[in-house]
């Protein structure tokens, strides 16, 4: 009797954990989510396993090469040299076209949106619609990235595919350089990261939920974080060298889902502008407040495929392409 009432009990738990599971995917994520090859596809990109240690300094790691799996709910495949692509390239473009070469993070990957949704793919199609001049856009984005390793894949992989122009997606959140992260012991590089597994919505619900009320209970100061003006500048003239000796187009688009000017944004902004390199408002036709339906889940701050039209069709407003 007492047996019974313990299988009961943890029958009834099990159960009610099921539930409350199923509500999680479907509310936080979407229905797809209760399909394991997607749903166990919502991970950290360091622990999705679409990652691999890189040979080249100056990057811990890059995209895996020939990837056909799933990442953030949605399909995610690779070409031969690591790039989020559906085709592959030749490092000798063809007469006729005109070839750019986009650098970024995981809003450039992009993170959650299928890659034909991605802001440089829409510009792509739109200009190849209305246009005789052959445009290719090569995705060199990798989600973790910062503006110093946009610099070295330039450097390393992306000049070498004799680009006309250079586009930098800026995620203005992490990609100007502070001070405290130099501080930070390094954690023993890429290979020897934990690397997580797929954790139950619930948890990974419950988790944020607790890390909110933290933030809220004990919120940052405002003027703590330390910008490193000096990183900034240097890695501004750096591309501004690249731009003159190979005699580039380049275009730096502040990838923000508001249009409020950030303190971020107006640092970018200046040390960009000394060297008289272009930078675009990537938020200027969103609202001020970040919206909700601009975002790929509840659980995931990244554009969504909306979003990544909006950046899409200020690049082609702000960007003489007939130049």
């Amino acid at each position: 009797m007492r047996f019974g009432k313990i299988l009961l009990a943890a029958t009834s738990i099990l159960v009610s954990l099921f539930i409350v599971e199923v509500f999680a995917r479907v509310y936080l994520a979407s229905p797809l989510a209760l399909i394991p090859r997607y749903g166990n596809s919502f991970q950290a990109i360091h622990g999705s396993k679409i990652l691999r240690a890189s040979n080249i300094e100056g990057l811990r790691f890059e995209l895996k090469s020939n990837l056909d799996t799933f990442f953030k709910l949605t399909r995610f495949a690779t070409n031969s040299v690591g790039m989020r692509a559906n085709r592959e390239y030749e490092k000798q473009k063809e007469p006729g076209t005109y070839r750019v070469v986009v650098l970024g993070d995981s809003f450039t990957m992009p993170s959650g949106v299928p890659v034909g949704d991605a802001y440089h793919n829409v510009v792509e199609r739109e200009l190849n619609a209305k246009s005789d001049r052959n445009y290719e856009f090569l995705n060199f984005g990798v989600g973790g990235y910062s503006l110093d390793n946009y610099l070295t894949v330039l450097k390393e992989k992306a000049l070498a595919y004799e680009p006309d122009h250079v586009l930098i997606g800026l995620c203005l959140t992490n990609d100007i350089p502070v001070i405290e992260q130099q501080k930070k012991p390094n954690a023993g590089g890429f290979k020897n990261r934990v690397l997580s597994s797929p954790q139950p919505y619930f948890e990974i619900w419950t988790l944020d939920a607790i890390g909110r009320i933290g933030k809220a209970m004990h919120p940052k100061k405002k003027g703590t974080q330390q910008f490193d003006l000096e990183k900034l500048h240097r890695l501004a003239s750096e591309f501004d060298r690249i731009r003159t000796q190979h005699d580039l187009q380049m275009t730096f688009v502040g990838l923000k889902l508001h249009s409020r000017v950030s303190r971020p944004y107006e640092l970018a902004a200046e040390a960009l502008g000394k060297h008289s390199l272009m930078l675009i408002d990537g938020g200027s036709d969103f609202e001020t407040q970040i919206e909700a339906r601009y975002l790929t889940t509840r659980l995931d701050r990244h554009p969504n495929a909306l979003a990544n039209k909006m950046f899409a069709d200020t690049i082609l407003r702000e960007i003489d392409w007939d130049e």
